[in-house]
């Protein structure tokens, strides 16, 4: 399973809950983790599918198993 965010321009990152279709989980932001570690880059995706999720400036964010 997958989802992604898309990039934020500058200046200031975006911080809101947004409605997915993933299953409920932790789901790894694998634009931020290291290859084959996940360490502090978690998502929980609740019951309802919602996520609270932070876009840093100029970056972008990227679920994944």
């Amino acid at each position: 399973m997958c989802a992604s965010v898309p990039y934020t321009p500058p200046p200031a990152e975006l911080n809101r809950t947004f409605t997915t279709t993933l299953p409920a989980g932790t789901y790894c932001n694998v634009v931020a983790a290291a290859p084959g570690s996940c360490d502090g880059n978690g998502t929980t995706v609740a019951d309802d599918g919602t996520a609270t999720i932070t876009v840093p400036a100029r970056g972008a964010v990227a679920l994944h198993t």
